[in-house]
């Protein structure tokens, strides 16, 4: 805008997971498709104080987009309403967890009509020039999505029952509206780098606000189904990362970092198949080189080494027979690559 103000508009997707089942497995009634994606647009104002420090500030305009899935373990329920109310003639329900009665859950969201709104703030300071400090804040979100829900019966006579009994019988699992707020957490972010030759230091430290994160809720427009909630209870969390820039010629830089990222996932109790995350250790590598005035690019590369972590989640239901738990233990890696393209039209 001017020599001492600039503008800035990031777009970016600070949040989103995928993780994805087979339909039979052993915690089809904990989840199987998991789907959330996330747009950040983020206006945003920086402004020279003077030589040594600079200001920021922006918008967040927060989009989001959901997909859950999971099987419905009908047999239990079906078995659940004829004992208890006697809607259903004698003994044409009378398997609790038979996979021949499971039925599907399918719900999408979004928020597009109602989108999330934060801040971020930010400043850094030359304390000579070798070494810069720079701090950073983003605000926590509040997510509101609106969308449906879509359930089917299994085939055949199980789904018939079902139908009667369930549906048609108990008013429960008709296609409905539904809502669900979630609150995306606050982070703070304090790094430096400090320059000694053609070596670039850096160091960082990021806590994310994830207590925030308590449950996920999900209600439904039909006043006969019961809201389905996961207690999550996360525990705020910390990522610690050290790297370096090496200025290896004129045209070419070349990188390398470790990270130490912290799981705000309290314990095998709290861990879901939906987000089976655990602490992991991220080594990453990277290079920017300089092809001209006009163009450059960057390549860089992360695995991620993740613990092995053991999950001992017990379903949460408004009936008492569907109970399950889910016991065992998870086995992951993850890795990233990532290409730049840089075209400065001075």
């Amino acid at each position: 805008i001017d020599d001492n103000m600039s503008f800035g508009l990031g777009v970016n997707s600070p949040f989103g997971l995928k993780t994805e089942y087979d339909d039979d497995w052993v915690g089809r009634y904990h989840a199987i498709l998991s789907d959330l994606k996330t747009i950040n647009i983020n206006p945003s104002l920086g402004y020279r104080v003077s030589d040594k420090v600079s200001i920021g500030g922006g918008i967040s305009v927060m989009l989001a987009d959901v997909e859950l899935s999971s099987a419905v373990d009908f047999g239990s329920i079906c078995a659940f309403l004829q004992n208890a109310q006697g809607i259903a003639p004698a003994a044409a329900c009378n398997s609790p967890g038979d996979p021949s009665f499971d039925g599907l859950g399918e719900l999408e969201a979004d928020n597009y009509d109602d989108v999330g709104l934060g801040f971020n703030v930010g400043l850094t300071y030359m304390v000579s020039n070798m070494t810069t400090i720079g701090v950073a804040y983003r605000s926590k979100v509040d997510i509101d999505v609106d969308g449906d829900a879509d359930f089917s019966t299994a085939d055949g006579v199980p789904g018939q029952i079902v139908q009667g009994i369930v549906v048609d019988g108990g008013g429960l699992f008709k296609d409905t509206g539904l809502g669900a707020k979630v609150t995306l957490p606050a982070s703070l972010s304090v790094s430096v780098a400090h320059r000694v030759d053609k070596f670039t230091w850096l160091a960082d430290a990021t806590w994310t606000g994830w207590s925030s994160f308590d449950e996920l809720r999900i209600e439904y427009d039909n006043p006969a189904q019961p809201d389905t909630v996961t207690t999550e209870n996360w525990d705020d969390s910390w990522r610690y990362s050290v790297g370096f820039d090496y200025q290896a010629t004129d045209a070419l830089v070349l990188r390398a970092g470790l990270a130490l990222d912290e799981t705000p996932i309290p314990s095998s109790e709290l861990r879901t198949p939906r987000i089976p995350g655990d602490d992991r250790t991220w080594v990453s590598l990277g290079l920017t080189y300089v092809a001209s005035d006009t163009f450059s690019f960057d390549v860089g590369y992360s695995h991620l080494f993740i613990d092995d972590v053991d999950i001992d989640n017990t379903l949460e239901s408004a009936v008492p027979t569907v109970n399950a738990t889910l016991t065992g233990e998870y086995e992951a890696e993850v890795d990233i690559v990532s290409a730049q393209l840089n075209w400065n039209l001075d």
